[in-house]
């Protein structure tokens, strides 16, 4: 009999997995339901020769670095179209139909296809995209699910459509900010790769024919170049190696939050990056309480948004002290990362009955305060980059020049 690995939310709100064996998927949804859980992931275990996608899935994180995975661009469309369609009165079936006939996407168009058959099998919709947890995250589940419990499946649909656009604009706007500082850096790059390799010999050759002494600044700079010249294969596979182990290391739980730690106490970018994070969890917080999903599996949901796990870390502790009776604004009060304007506001709308309504003008106001702060973040950054250009630079001219003196003084005793 087929095996299924799930992933599922208690009453509390605490998260297991385990294996269950099933006849289906569906008869695993009704036993995982049975046991009084809220499944947000489940899947066919690869032992019992699943189907290519659910295999592909379970890969481990390693390879699917590797892996190609549908873009927002192509998601967005897809969730707002659905939404349209199923707001006009046309089944979710043969939406789904209409959606696989008109999607560019070739990997979503077989995902498409998938749910379309998925559904026609009798599941539900948030059943269907449970199995494709790489391309719709609990996030997306959970909307899903709350507008099929409360009829409102197009307005679930297009809720979430506005998370991925409002995510996606963010996104094109620090990707757009960094893209001068990002030029720059590169051309500086090649100019000075081109230096060491093509001109720099070249006054090597020069001193050594008129058999100068070089100083030591001057020798250290003809040592760099020799070895960038002789040596750039070895180079370039270093960079790749380090690349590599980088984003190898970037799958340990412990360097990725050390990182995530290094990150919010850099000066100015950690600020940025705390305003990025509190705007996508207060959003999704907000967005998945108006849905009426319960608090905590909201808190569930919402913590991964944030990308970065000292604060994923601090709100499954917020989540924990609810569940002993507390409010959300007082124990995340006692995180710095939380200013008090947000736990103020918070606290407001617990009091007023309006917390959704609250969080969401929360991720509106960090969200422009993100955008002044990436301009302004933008605007020193070129100004440091010329610098640091001028440094580099100046340092090949001043050894160039240096052993000058020494050079004429010898080419005049000829």
């Amino acid at each position: 009999m087929p095996q299924f690995f799930y992933k599922a939310l208690d009453k509390q709100g605490n998260e297991k997995d385990d294996v269950i064996t099933a006849l289906s998927y569906q008869d695993a949804v009704s036993k995982i339901k049975a046991f009084e859980l809220y499944p947000i992931e489940i899947h066919q275990t690869p032992l019992t020769g699943q189907s290519r996608e659910h295999l592909e899935e379970s890969k481990s994180s390693l390879f699917n670095l590797l892996r190609p995975k549908v873009k927002t661009k192509h998601i967005v469309p897809f969730i707002s179209d659905l939404a349209v369609l199923i707001d006009s009165g046309v089944s979710l079936a043969k939406s789904l139909t209409v959606l696989y006939n008109q999607t560019v996407s070739r990997r979503l168009k077989n995902i498409v296809g998938a749910l379309r058959a998925d559904v026609e099998g009798g599941q539900t919709f948030s059943e269907a995209l449970s199995k494709h947890p790489r391309y719709f995250p609990p996030l997306c589940i959970n909307m899903v699910r709350a507008g099929e419990i409360g009829g409102v499946l197009s307005e679930a649909l297009e809720r979430l459509a506005h998370i991925y656009e409002k995510n996606e604009q963010l996104d094109a706007k620090i990707k757009t900010a960094f893209v001068y500082p990002v030029c720059v850096l590169s051309f500086a790059f090649l100019v000075v790769i081109c230096i060491m390799i093509f001109i720099v010999p070249q006054f090597l050759v020069i001193f050594e024919d008129v058999g100068s002494s070089l100083p030591p600044l001057t020798l250290v700079l003809f040592a760099t170049s020799t070895f960038m010249k002789d040596q750039w294969i070895l180079l370039i596979g270093v960079c790749i190696v380090f690349a590599g182990i980088f984003r190898v290391l970037l799958t340990i739980h412990h360097v990725r939050f050390y990182i995530d730690a290094l990150k919010i106490r850099l000066p100015i970018f950690g600020i940025l990056v705390t305003k990025i994070s509190i705007s996508r969890f207060c959003r999704i917080f907000g967005t998945l309480l108006a849905n009426g999903v319960p608090i905590l599996r909201t808190l569930s949901v919402a913590k991964d948004a944030t990308g970065n796990m000292v604060l994923e870390q601090a709100i499954e502790k917020v989540k924990n002290s609810i569940k002993e009776g507390e409010s959300v604004s007082k124990p995340l009060s006692q995180y710095s990362y939380f200013p008090p304007i947000v736990t103020n506001m918070i606290a407001i709308g617990e009091e007023t009955g309006t917390l959704s309504k609250m969080l969401i003008k929360i991720s509106d106001r960090y969200e422009m305060d993100a955008d002044i702060l990436i301009a302004r973040l933008t605007s020193l950054l070129g100004p440091f980059l010329i610098i640091g250009l001028g440094f580099i630079i100046g340092f090949i001219v001043i050894a160039l020049f240096l052993p000058l003196p020494s050079v004429v003084q010898g080419l005049t005793g000829a």
